[in-house]
């Protein structure tokens, strides 16, 4: 099962991820993860 770039809008991390502070990457992991979490329940409900 693979996923398509524009499949998940706005999935992607930013090319500066490494650049950001810790904190702020932090955030965008969690965002990611929720944004996953219900894709995933979206295609197995």
């Amino acid at each position: 099962m693979s996923l398509e770039a524009g499949e998940v809008g706005g999935s992607s991390l930013p090319d500066n991820f490494d650049e950001l502070p810790v904190a702020q990457q932090i955030e965008l992991l969690r965002q990611l993860d929720q944004r996953l979490r219900s894709e995933l329940e979206g295609r197995m409900s």
